[in-house]
């Protein structure tokens, strides 16, 4: 796992799955990364005969699978099926999945504080995941937290110097929780150091952000193309999707279009190998990548509003809130394929609000006052307008604020 072989790695794992604790826990902790389930297509079939037949590990695996891949136009309600039998097996990860379900919508409206509860149980009987995101949680504010990245940063640095302390062996996503609090913080030092060593831990997801922190301006533009060259040459031969997705910030880096002809042509072609095959192996950003190089037409592909869409409802499927944005914006713009009309942009709208897209909270809340939306307007109500009155208050007193000389506070 270390070496990021997953494939290997579940071979190994599933025959002790029975018996061993151990394999048992290894199991869940190479479950916890998207991509992964995306390595393991080629066992897609015994995964489902080994679900079907009683197996709870393997009815988790298989609900990871549709809840991550989507092979199915009703993968939802299998995920739904298989994590619920998962979790009365005693998976206490299972739970913290349908958690997020609720979280993010993927079962009807959302229910914010069925997620909290649910994250709850699921830490209580000792879901890894749902500690790990118990603590982003607090770091961010959300799912029924305060604000505070210090105190969850000192939780999480207390484990890991214990668990280190006393040769445990531990998520290594734990570390990259801890990255992103340190990050969150400015500690960009230690959150290096921290990105690197779960990514040699075996936590794939560790490479973007070290290349984030070590290569990009704020803005996320990479502005060191050597180190960024250095760390793709070093875990080129590992399966990270994110290797291959890099590729299309490095493609703005590097001027494409000063190069000449035949230099353009083997860019663009190496472009769209990287971006194909990121995508296949569990990467949205690949997917949307792929989108958006269609959509403006640039480093070598030719504007194709058909391609677009295709990639960018790829990449919606991967849980790309910007893909949701983007075929809501197509919409509007009368650039998406014929059937896809104004309510389908604005259900668009939502999913990508629901998945963190803060930008369409206006968006949503106007629809909904102009008659759409109204099969999900008990969500509305209940989160998203009051959210926009409070977003339009805060705006309004920053406005105040900022055309206030004193003069009104001397005369009240």
């Amino acid at each position: 796992m270390r070496l990021h072989k997953v494939p290997e790695a579940f071979e190994q794992l599933v025959p002790q799955l029975a018996t061993n604790e151990q394999a048992r826990s290894l199991f869940l902790e190479l479950l916890r990364t998207g991509a992964n389930l995306h390595l393991l297509k080629d066992y897609a079939e015994l995964i489902e005969k080994q679900a079907k037949a009683g197996n709870p590990w393997m009815q988790f695996a298989w609900a990871r699978y549709h809840d991550c891949v989507q092979p199915e136009a009703h993968s939802n309600a299998i995920m739904e099926e298989y994590y619920l039998k998962a979790d009365q097996a005693g998976i206490a990860d299972a739970h913290m999945c349908l958690a997020f379900c609720w979280r993010d919508g993927d079962l009807g409206m959302i229910d914010l504080e069925k997620y909290a509860q649910m994250r709850q149980e699921a830490v209580d009987r000792g879901s890894h995941t749902a500690v790990q995101q118990h603590l982003r949680d607090m770091m961010n504010g959300r799912g029924g937290f305060e604000r505070d990245p210090w105190q969850a940063y000192e939780l999480l640095d207390k484990f890991v110097r214990q668990s280190e302390a006393n040769g445990d062996h531990f998520d290594p996503r734990y570390l990259h929780v801890l990255a992103d609090i340190a990050n969150e913080l400015g500690r960009k030092a230690e959150a290096d150091l921290l990105y690197e060593k779960a990514l040699k831990a075996g936590d794939t997801t560790s490479w973007f952000w070290l290349v984030n922190l070590r290569c990009c301006d704020e803005k996320g533009n990479i502005t060191d193309t050597e180190t960024c060259e250095q760390l793709m040459n070093e875990y080129n031969d590992y399966v990270i999707p994110e290797v291959f997705s890099t590729m299309q910030l490095c493609m703005a880096a590097y001027n494409y279009d000063e190069l000449d002809e035949d230099l353009q042509h083997d860019a663009h072609q190496m472009l769209k190998d990287n971006l194909e095959l990121s995508y296949e192996i569990g990467d949205a950003y690949g997917a949307f990548s792929m989108g958006y190089n269609y959509y403006l037409g640039q480093f070598g592909f030719e504007e194709n509003n058909a391609e677009a869409w295709r990639w960018f409802a790829r990449a919606a499927l991967m849980r790309s809130s910007t893909a949701y944005y983007m075929m809501a914006q197509m919409i509007a713009d009368e650039y998406a394929p014929e059937g896809y009309d104004e309510e389908f942009q604005h259900i668009c709208e939502l999913r990508a609000l629901r998945l963190g897209e803060d930008e369409c909270l206006g968006k949503v809340v106007q629809a909904y006052k102009h008659g759409f939306l109204t099969d999900f307007a008990l969500e509305i109500e209940k989160y998203h307008l009051p959210a926009y009155e409070a977003k339009e208050e805060e705006e309004d007193d920053d406005e105040y604020d900022e055309g206030d000389d004193g003069r009104y506070d001397a005369y009240a």
